[in-house]
């Protein structure tokens, strides 16, 4: 299916971002990352059920047991933040060791393209919900310069960063670094 950009939405947008009328500000999620061969989050839910059924294998019937049931109900649930905190509290070593594993290849990957235009665009700012950092990356190769980033929890403490002209990466999924 070709792009149609007579509409309305995209004309808007296109202007506003070549008179620069309006600060532009990007929201992305893990379908960028995953061009760089990185897991989606359900990939990543998936494979982290997969990490807890293996350490199931190697526990007594009873824990085996309990592990593998809750395994099972974590695959029903909808809601990946739901699920995600659910699989932290099976284990806080393993959830962590897993998603390391999982996301060791961002370092070195490629940086998609797509996260090199939006950057091109000269956005004032990007809300990730990755936890890759490739979205740092591709802006340090943008320009060379660094790029102010924080959590979403710590806002409060960046509200000046959100209003001045430098460049800014909140990172929604990361904890309060």
């Amino acid at each position: 299916m070709k792009f149609d950009t007579t509409q309305q939405s995209y004309v808007g947008l296109r202007n506003i971002v070549a008179e620069r009328t309006n600060r532009v500000i990007g929201w992305v999620g893990s379908g960028l990352s995953a061009q760089a061969g990185l897991p989606t989050w359900t990939g990543l839910r998936d494979a982290l059920i997969k990490s807890f059924e293996n350490k199931a294998g190697t526990l007594t019937s009873e824990d085996r047991e309990k592990i593998l049931q809750q395994c099972k109900e974590i695959r029903a649930i909808k809601d990946n933040w739901v699920a995600f905190d659910r699989l932290k509290r099976l284990g806080e070593t393993t959830y962590r060791e897993t998603i390391r594993e999982s996301l060791k290849l961002a370092a070195k990957a490629p940086v998609p393209s797509a996260y090199e235009y939006l950057w091109k665009l000269r956005i004032s700012g990007l809300l990730n919900l990755n936890i890759d950092r490739i979205a740092t990356r591709a802006r340090q190769s943008q320009t060379g310069a660094t790029v102010t980033e924080f959590s979403g929890k710590r806002i409060a403490d960046f509200l000046h960063v959100l209003k001045s002209p430098q460049p800014f990466i909140v990172e929604l999924a990361r904890g309060s670094r």
